[in-house]
């Protein structure tokens, strides 16, 4: 009765075959991502229909928003909206919402003229989720909201995936989104049992949503006991001593 979730499909297969060799096969391992597709499919059967989307056909539903028969936005840069759409996504900002446009309008502020309009890439946003709707389109980032606002929105559903489980492990906390998080607490807000695993100074993945304030205020909120791994098994001393003697160099 144990749920441990990873971010890659190679962890979780390499944590999968550990287990298997130590006779554990009852624990449920996967991603996030996995995890929340097994949601959908069982709250909400119609979406065993839909179509994974494995192969980037979203960036073909962004263009078709943008194109002239929807938005004519001629200048759109389509690689920036599909990160504009999965930061809101990461984020749990659904579309029309005012946490989109802010979004937005932070973007704006960053990255200046290439953005011309704040409220162009809040209405891209609406038209590409109508679209992907009409295509019956999943995308990964889909899945996890799907399978949030199941849970957040009905008790009764949250109450019978909660009780699924014991104990909750996350693991590479600092790679988590607003929605990941969500997710997880939903279903180890019962229980309490909820251990994570991570590395503040590892996060990498900001431009993908990923966002560590909820592994820095995890101590507060769940009453965790935080052990410290302080002991560098992967980098000798002589490596680390490099890096920060880089690091200080650096202007």
């Amino acid at each position: 009765r144990v749920l441990a979730v990873t971010f890659s499909k190679k962890a979780a297969m390499e944590m999968n075959g550990r287990l298997v060799a130590l006779g554990c096969t009852d624990l449920r391992v996967g991603t996030f991502h996995s995890l929340a597709l097994q949601i959908c499919r069982e709250e909400r059967p119609e979406l065993k229909a839909w179509e994974i989307d494995d192969k980037d056909r979203y960036r073909y539903v962004v263009k078709d928003a943008v194109g002239y028969k929807f938005m004519d936005w001629k200048s759109a840069d389509i690689t920036h909206l599909l990160n504009y759409i999965t930061r809101c996504k990461a984020a749990g900002a659904l579309p029309d919402s005012a946490q989109a446009l802010e979004i937005a309008t932070g973007e704006y502020k960053r990255r200046g003229g290439a953005i011309r309009d704040p409220r162009l890439c809040a209405d891209a946003y609406i038209a590409s989720e109508i679209i992907r709707r009409e295509r019956q389109l999943l995308t990964f980032d889909d899945m996890l909201i799907e399978a949030w606002l199941l849970l957040a929105s009905d008790e009764a559903v949250r109450v019978r995936w909660a009780s699924r489980w014991d104990h909750v492990l996350q693991d590479e906390s600092q790679d988590e989104n607003f929605v990941q998080h969500e997710l997880a607490s939903l279903i180890a807000r019962d229980h309490r049992n909820y251990m994570i695993v991570g590395d503040v100074a590892q996060s990498i993945y900001g431009f993908r949503g990923a966002d560590p304030s909820a592994m820095l205020k995890f101590e507060g909120e769940w009453n965790a006991r935080v052990i410290g791994m302080s002991r560098n098994y992967r980098s000798a001393d002589s490596i680390v001593a490099l890096a920060n003697k880089s690091l200080a160099a650096m202007p």
